[in-house]
C-alpha cells in the first residue's frame, strides 16, 4: 500500500508478510525533489508511479529501484536543463488496469506513457467542441483540437481509468469531467503492425516481408517505411474496441459482443471465436489475451483462464489450488502450442507449467538420488533455484515438449533458463542485470537486453548439453553504438515531436537511463533474424539486425529434417564468406551452435567434426572415445553423462541396457563404493569391486608419500595386496574379511583382468554392438 502523504518528497510502501507474521515490512525512500503528490501502484507489472512538486514523474519498482525518470516540466514542456519558467508540478499518475501504460497529468497537460517511461501521446485536458454539438470528450491523440482554442486551460488533479482500460476519467480545475479516449496507440510485430484510428476502427500495416533488409545490411537501422506495403482499415460496425493483441502474424481484437482474429493473406474477413464469453451475453469481459502460433490464452474479469485455438475451439482452462488468475499479466503469463505457463502467486518462486490441450500438469523428469525425506516437486513445476520471486516468464515457441525451455527473470534481475519436461536440471543462470528479454518466434535463439548490451544465445540449451559452449554461441552487442538507435535518431525524432532535445551522441550507461530520461532498450519483437526495440530519449523504434539468428534459424531446420552434411555444409559457407577464426564472427558462433545440437541430438560424428572447427582438441578426443565404444546403450550413457546428467540416471540406463560392469565402473568413477560394491554383490562381480577398490587405495598412498624408491614399487596400483583394514569402508571391511578367511590375501590380476575382458566381450555382442572396429580380442578402455 504506498503511501504519498510525505512532505518531504520521500515514499514510503508496506508490503504485508507472511500469515504467521504480524504488522507490516515497510521501505522508505527519498522519490522527488519536493512533496510527491501522487502515486499508483500497478498490480499487473509490480511497478509504481509517482509525480512530485519538482516536475518530474518517475517510475519504481517495488523494492525502490528507480527505472525511469522524466525531464522536469515547465510551461514549455521538458527540456535537456531546465524547463523556461516555473516548473509545473505532476499533479495526477494513473495505472492502466493491465500495466502497459499510465496517463500523467498536470497543468494543461495530459500525457499517455508506456510502462518503460517514454510518452506514446501527448495532449491538453480541454473539452473538445465538435462543429454544431454539445462540447465532446477530448481524443488522447496530440494536440487538441482547433475548437479548444479558446478554453480555460486547468490542472489535471484526478483520474480514474475504466475496467477495460479504454477510456479515461479525468477531473480538471475548472470543475469539469472529461472521459478520455486514447486513440493512435501502434503495436508492432515483425512485418503487421496495428493502429486505433478511431474507438471502433484499426488501421492494419502489412510489409511483405521478403522487401525487408537482410544480413549483412548493417548492424542496426532504424525502423523505416517498407517499400511493399499493404494497409487495411478493420470497422466493426459502432463496436467500440476493448482490447487488441498482435502475435505471430495474427490480430485479435475483442469487442463487446465478439472476439474477432485476422490473418493473412485475406485480412479483411475475420474469424469469430464463439467460445470466449462475449460481455453482452451475460458472461465477464475479456480482461487478458496471450496468444501463441496456434492457440491464445484469455482471462476475464471473473478471474477465468481458458486456453482456446484460433478455430474457436476451447482446448482448456487449467486450474490448481491456490490459482488467482486475476492477479496474472502478460509479464506472469505465457503460452506455447503444447505449454501454458503461470507464476503461482502463493508462491513466486514457483512456474507452473500445463499441457495446453488437457489442462493438467505438465510432465517430468525427476531428479534421481534424493533422499527419503526429501520432498520431489509436483508435476508441472519449475522452481527457482535460490528461490527468489520470479516476476516475468516467456516460453519457447519451436519444437515440441521434450525441447520446450522456460526463461525467467527474478525481482533481482537475473535471467534464467530451465527445461520445461525436465525437472532433474535446475535451471541455469544465463545474465544478471536484465531489463527485458524475448524468446525468437521461428528459431529457440533467447535475446536479453541487459547493461546497455544485447546478447543473443543461439542455443541457450547449451548450458545443460555443454556449458563450455554457451559462451561461444553467444552473440553480443553493444547498443549504445547504434548509428540510428539511442543518440541521433532518437534525439531528432524526440525534437520533431516537440518532446525535448536530447544530449546529442548521449549513450546509456549503468544508471544513466533513469537520471537522463532516457529509456532503456525494450524488446518488442525478435524474429526472421531481426529485433526490434522500443529505446532512447521517446522510445525511438529500432531494428536490430543479427545474423547470427539468421543463420541458426536455417540450422535448425537441417537439424530437425536430420540433414546434418547440409547443415555442416552451411557452417563452413558462413565461416567462408564471414570468417571463423576467433570468437565472435558469425562462422565461429555458428560451429559452436551446431556442436551444442548434434551433442543434444547424440550424433556424435557432427559433433566431432563442429568440436574440430573450433579447435576443442580434448572434445574432439572425447568423441573419438565414443565411437570406439561397441553398444549403443553405453554410448548414449556415456554422452549423458558428460552432458551432466544425473549419474543415478546413467546408471539406470547402464544397467537397462544389461552393462553390469559398466555400471559398476561409473560408480568407481564417481567414488560410489558402497554402491559398487552394492552392484557387485547382485551381479556376482565383487571380487572385480575389491580389486577397483585396492588399486584405488594402492594409487593414494602412493601419491600421499607414505614410501618412495623401493616402497613406491610394492604400491604400484597393479599389484593387488590386500591393504589395512583400517583404510576400508565398513562394508568393505567384512568383504574382506571373508577373502581372508578363505585364504585368498592376494587377487590374481590375471583373473580379474579375465573376468572384466568377459564382459567385455558380452557388450560387443550385443545387439547393436560393433565386433568390426577392434579386433578378436576386444580391448576398448574403460
Amino acid at each position: 500500500q504506498p503511501d504519498a502523504g510525505a512532505g518531504d518528497g520521500s515514499l514510503a510502501a508496506a508490503s504485508a508478510p507472511a500469515p504467521a507474521a504480524r504488522g507490516f515490512r515497510t521501505m522508505r525512500w527519498k522519490a522527488h525533489d519536493g512533496v510527491v503528490l501522487s502515486v499508483d501502484w500497478s498490480f499487473a507489472n509490480g511497478r509504481l508511479v509517482t509525480g512530485g512538486e519538482d516536475g518530474k514523474y518517475k517510475v519504481w519498482d517495488a523494492y525502490g529501484c528507480l527505472l525511469y525518470q522524466s525531464r522536469p516540466y515547465g510551461h514549455h514542456g521538458a527540456s535537456a536543463a531546465a524547463p523556461s519558467g516555473p516548473v509545473l508540478p505532476i499533479t495526477s499518475v494513473r495505472w492502466r488496469p493491465g500495466g502497459e501504460s499510465f496517463a500523467v497529468g498536470s497543468f494543461d497537460l495530459l500525457l499517455l506513457c508506456d510502462a518503460s517511461g517514454w510518452i506514446m501521446h501527448k495532449s491538453s485536458p480541454k473539452p473538445s467542441a465538435p462543429a454544431g454539438g454539445p462540447q465532446g470528450p477530448p481524443n488522447l491523440k496530440g494536440p487538441a483540437a482547433d475548437g479548444t482554442a479558446g478554453a480555460m486551460p486547468s490542472s489535471v488533479l484526478s483520474m480514474s481509468w475504466s475496467l477495460d482500460g479504454t477510456q479515461l476519467a479525468v477531473a480538471t480545475g475548472t470543475g469539469s469531467i472529461l472521459i478520455v479516449t486514447p486513440l493512435g496507440e501502434t503495436v508492432e510485430a515483425g512485418p503487421v503492425s496495428i493502429e486505433l484510428a478511431s474507438p471502433d476502427c484499426l488501421s492494419l500495416t502489412y510489409s511483405d516481408p521478403q522487401a525487408a533488409p537482410r544480413p549483412g545490411a548493417g548492424p542496426e537501422l532504424p525502423q523505416q517505411q517498407p517499400v511493399d506495403t499493404v494497409t487495411t482499415q478493420l470497422h466493426f460496425d459502432g463496436e467500440r474496441i476493448l482490447k487488441t493483441s498482435l502475435a505471430f502474424d495474427r490480430v485479435v481484437v475483442v469487442t463487446p459482443r465478439r472476439v474477432c482474429t485476422y490473418a493473412g493473406p485475406d485480412w479483411t474477413t475475420p474469424q469469430v471465436l464463439p467460445g470466449l464469453h462475449p460481455h453482452t451475453a451475460g458472461g465477464p469481459a475479456l480482461r487478458l489475451v496471450v496468444q501463441a502460433p496456434s492457440c491464445l490464452a484469455s482471462v476475464d474479469t471473473a478471474g477465468r483462464l481458458q486456453v482456446t485455438s484460433y478455430a474457436g475451439r476451447a482446448m482448456s482452462a487449467p486450474k490448481f489450488q491456490g490459482m488467482r488468475a486475476e492477479l496474472l499479466s502478460k509479464q506472469t503469463l505465457a503460452l506455447a502450442d503444447d505449454a501454458i505457463a503461470m507464476v503461482d502467486a502463493a508462491n513466486p518462486a514457483h512456474v507452473r507449467v500445463f499441457d495446453t490441450n488437457t489442462g493438467k500438469p505438465m510432465q517430468q523428469k525427476k531428479p534421481r538420488g534424493r533422499g527419503a525425506g526429501a520432498a520431489l516437486p509436483e508435476d508441472g513445476t519449475v522452481v527457482h533455484p535460490q528461490g527468489v520471486a520470479v516476476i516475468e516468464i516467456a516460453l519457447s515457441q519451436v519444437g515440441g515438449t521434450a525441447g520446450r525451455k522456460v526463461a525467467f527473470l527474478d525481482q533481482n534481475r537475473d535471467l534464467y533458463v530451465a527445461l520445461v519436461a525436465d525437472a532433474s536440471r535446475s535451471a541455469h543462470k544465463l545474465c544478471t542485470m536484465v531489463d527485458s528479454f524475448a524468446w525468437s518466434t521461428d528459431s529457440n535463439a533467447l535475446c536479453a537486453v541487459a547493461d546497455d548490451r544485447m546478447s543473443v544465445w543461439a542455443v541457450p540449451e547449451a548450458c545443460f548439453l555443454d556449458p563450455d559452449l554457451l559462451p561461444l554461441c553467444t552473440h553480443v552487442h553493444d547498443t549504445r553504438s547504434s548509428p540510428g538507435g539511442v543518440g541521433a535518431h532518437a534525439g531528432a525524432l524526440a525534437g520533431q515531436m516537440g518532446l525535448g532535445s536530447a544530449a546529442g551522441g548521449s549513450a546509456l550507461g549503468p544508471g544513466q537511463a533513469a537520471g537522463l530520461g532516457v529509456v532503456a532498450p525494450k524488446i518488442r519483437c525478435f524474429g526472421r533474424g531481426r529485433v526490434t526495440t522500443r529505446q532512447g530519449h521517446n522510445g525511438a523504434l529500432v531494428t536490430h539486425l543479427v545474423p547470427l539468428a539468421w543463420y541458426a534459424a536455417a540450422l535448425e531446420r537441417c537439424v530437425a529434417a536430420s540433414r546434418w552434411s547440409k547443415a555442416v555444409d552451411l557452417c563452413r559457407i558462413v565461416a567462408r564468406c564471414e570468417g571463423a577464426a576467433s570468437r565472435g564472427e558469425q562462422g565461429y558462433l555458428l560451429w559452436a551452435s551446431l556442436a551444442a545440437m548434434a551433442v543434444g541430438a547424440q550424433h556424435i560424428d557432427t559433433a566431432k567434426a563442429a568440436y574440430a572447427a573450433l579447435g576443442l582438441v580434448d572434445k574432439v578426443q572425447f568423441m573419438l572415445y565414443l565411437q570406439s565404444i561397441p553398444s549403443e546403450g553405453a554410448r548414449s550413457a556415456e554422452l549423458a553423462l558428460f552432458r551432466g546428467t544425473d549419474p543415478m540416471e546413467v546408471e539406470a540406463m547402464l544397467l537397462g541396457a544389461g552393462l553390469h560392469y559398466r555400471a559398476i565402473k561409473l560408480s568407481v568413477r564417481t567414488f560410489r563404493w558402497d554402491r559398487a560394491l552394492e552392484l557387485g554383490t547382485k551381479h556376482d562381480l565383487v571380487p572385480v569391486v575389491l580389486w577397483h577398490r585396492r588399486r584405488y587405495l594402492a594409487r593414494k598412498a602412493g601419491k600421499g608419500g607414505r614410501g618412495g624408491g623401493e616402497a613406491g614399487k610394492e604400491n604400484d596400483p597393479g599389484d593387488a595386496k590386500a591393504p589395512d583394514l583400517g583404510e576400508h569402508l565398513p562394508s568393505y571391511q567384512a568383504e574382506e574379511a571373508k577373502l581372508a578367511a578363505a585364504g585368498m590375501t592376494r587377487l590374481d590380476d590375471k583373473d580379474i583382468k579375465a573376468r572384466i575382458q568377459q564382459e567385455k566381450n558380452k557388450e560387443a555382442q550385443q545387439p547393436g554392438g560393433n565386433l568390426n572396429r577392434q579386433r578378436a580380442n576386444i580391448n576398448f578402455a574403460y
